[in-house]
């Protein structure tokens, strides 16, 4: 359906946000050639880009040229836990992935603290984006 509900209109000046069910290269092509971008999810139901992805942020980490992995970091106290959110990104495969104007690899970690029970949780999430690292880095690419 998401192909057909954005059919014929102009997205310029949006960023269409997806989990990864819609992480999909015919949906991503139709996003820019709407003069859209985007911004997904990635997961093991993309294999060659999960493991690009898991590779490129592996530690200790995959040598990459200076500036090309920013990262941002914050903390809050909800809910009775305490997470550490960590969101980085890199722009280091951006010309070797087969992927529609993709300029960034995102990696968000959050590491929780339930403040009751002292138990530790800690979840790794990836995406893409088509938006370049001087309209989003990742400290905007946190708040979308």
């Amino acid at each position: 359906m998401a192909p057909q509900l954005l059919a014929g209109r102009d997205l310029t000046g949006t960023v269409t946000t997806m989990d990864a069910l819609l992480t999909q290269y015919a949906l991503d092509q139709q996003i820019r050639s709407q003069n859209g971008h985007y911004l997904m999810v990635i997961k093991k139901n993309q294999p060659t880009l999960y493991w690009a992805a898991e590779l490129v942020f592996r530690e200790p980490p995959v040598p990459v040229r200076a500036g090309e992995r920013l990262t941002s970091q914050t903390q809050g106290k909800d809910h009775g836990r305490l997470e550490t959110r960590s969101l980085a990104s890199t722009t280091a495969l951006s010309n070797y992935l087969r992927w529609p104007d993709v300029t960034q690899v995102l990696r968000r970690t959050c590491r929780r603290r339930n403040l009751r029970t002292g138990r530790l949780e800690s979840a790794v999430t990836y995406g893409l984006t088509s938006l370049l690292r001087d309209l989003a880095g990742p400290t905007q690419l946190k708040q979308i």
